[in-house]
């Protein structure tokens, strides 16, 4: 069983641990802004794994322009301060680091924060290195265009070279600062050289993708495994984690180091999967047993195990009973850990995709652009076939999708509903033109940012092709069903759910 078709992640739990949970504290945040009297200010959290964002708090400024703000939380975190000029557009913004129990205050003059109180000197410095980076996000917009990622070894090097000359002046100030202890100034030295790592992790992505790429054309088949290295240091080698940007709460180089992970987590799964009837281990002590032999890995566990499962949850064949078994595992790895509200979370969502829980209604747009709904369809036994014209695998099923309608062209009772994820309207209605055996419902639904009703986010799609079945009472039967090739294979499995 291959399963490299999607990202492929798992979570990777270590020893086992007991631990005393802190309890929250509050931290006060006194923001001052003359030119605010009477708007909105609020302060945000965003999670290191899913990376959502929460508002934790919000105030109105006074007609002295002071506002208060208050953060509940038991460990260290980096927040998002933000002055709302109106719904879509922020006036101020800035994004401080707090501890547990710490009282801040922050002006905004000029657009630029000023911070006093607890963590002042450090939170100074970080709202010092915002410019640095935005010098630098420029810099590395100008050099994508010329694909720097595919670059020789020493072009690579002038271009990281570059980066760190717009911060080498700031590393220099923070050693020369008395009010501030060396792990203070580690994690300053980390931020400053976040834009870098992420980089360099960009780099190494494209170079294993490169290879595999290069494998499979060889071989025409998935980049084989060398399996008296599955177990071994080698395997994850070069992998590690920077334990100060986790703790400053990095998301885009968390985000990097997952795409990392991935590649180096694929060959490994497919292994175990391909030598399943050799193995008497789960896969999840299989990958367990591989990373307690990387030191690297070793000091970081909690955040690492935290983050795949975060990233195993993405996974076209996972569902709620695998992830609570995952889950379950880690709190007993970690209890009290830090990073367990965020997995509860993403397993309260999988609860909703069970077996018999109500399907998440969708709209969707036919061939004459009329809207038209899922729930309209309840009544019948619906298919469901999430799937685009520029997706291969995708159209390989048709044929037996084409095989499936005429099966069952026949039965009212069962409906097969095609799901088109195109954004371009014209080659979805050109490809349906040309497949006229492609019988049954039709719809389009493209991809729009922060559609709170898009399918893809309604039933966790990460990837396409993608089937669901719903049940004639409108209730989930499953969400990662079986492919139209395995349907036909098994052609009593549709004829015993329309039996019932």
């Amino acid at each position: 069983m291959k399963l490299a078709k999607y990202f492929l992640w798992f979570c990777l739990p270590v020893i086992f641990l007991s631990a005393c949970v802190p309890d929250k504290k509050t931290s006060g945040i006194e923001v001052t802004c003359q030119e605010c009297v009477g708007k909105e200010v609020s302060v945000y959290h965003r999670s290191l794994l899913n990376e959502k964002e929460k508002r934790l708090d919000s105030a109105m400024f006074d007609a002295s322009g002071i506002a208060t703000l208050h953060a509940d939380y038991r460990d260290t975190m980096r927040v998002s301060i933000r002055v709302n000029k109106n719904d879509s557009v922020n006036l101020f913004t800035t994004n401080p680091y707090l501890e547990p129990g710490s009282n801040i205050r922050i002006s905004f003059e000029h657009g630029k924060a000023k911070y006093e109180g607890d963590l002042d000197v450090f939170n100074n410095y970080l709202e010092d290195l915002r410019p640095i980076e935005i010098k630098r996000s420029l810099l590395r917009q100008k050099h994508y265009g010329t694909r720097v990622h595919k670059n020789s070894d020493e072009k690579k090097e002038d271009y990281l070279s570059m980066i760190r000359q717009y911060g080498s002046q700031f590393n220099e100030k923070v050693r020369a600062e008395q009010k501030l202890s060396n792990d203070y100034k580690e994690l300053l030295y980390s931020a400053n050289s976040s834009t870098e790592i992420q980089e360099r992790l960009l780099f190494e992505l494209n170079q294993i993708i490169t290879l595999n790429n290069a494998a499979m054309e060889r071989s025409d088949d998935e980049p084989a495994v060398d399996s008296s290295n599955i177990l071994s240091p080698k395997f994850f080698s070069g992998l590690s984690i920077n334990s100060n940007l986790v703790t400053l709460g990095a998301t885009l180089y968390t985000e990097c180091l997952s795409w990392v992970i991935n590649q180096k987590l694929m060959d490994l799964i497919n292994f175990h999967y391909d030598q399943m009837d050799n193995n008497q281990i789960s896969l999840y002590a299989y990958i367990k047993k591989a990373v307690m032999l990387n030191p690297e890995l070793n000091r970081n566990q909690e955040f690492f195990m935290a983050l795949c499962i975060t990233l195993n949850s993405l996974l076209d064949y996972i569902d709620y009973k695998d992830l609570l078994s995952i889950v379950n595992d880690y709190k007993k790895d970690y209890p009290g850990s830090k990073y367990q509200a965020d997995l509860d979370e993403i397993l309260a969502e999988f609860a909703q995709l069970k077996p018999g829980m109500p399907s998440k209604d969708f709209s969707l747009s036919d061939v004459s652009g009329n809207k038209f709904n899922l729930s309209d369809l309840k009544g019948k036994l619906i298919y469901v076939d999430v799937w685009a014209t520029w997706c291969g695998p995708c159209i390989e099923q048709m044929q037996y999708s084409k095989k499936l309608a005429r099966k069952y062209a026949g039965n009212k009772n069962l409906t097969f509903l095609y799901v088109s994820v195109d954004s371009d309207i014209a080659a979805w209605k050109k490809f349906l033109k040309k497949n006229p055996t492609l019988k049954g419902v039709h719809g389009n639904q493209p991809w729009i940012e922060n559609n709170p009703a898009d399918i893809r986010l309604l039933y966790k799609i990460n990837g396409v092709p993608a089937y669901l079945l719903i049940d004639r009472d409108g209730s989930i039967i499953d969400v990662n069903a079986l492919h139209p090739s395995q349907l036909m294979e098994n052609t009593s499995y549709l004829d015993s759910l329309l039996a019932r």
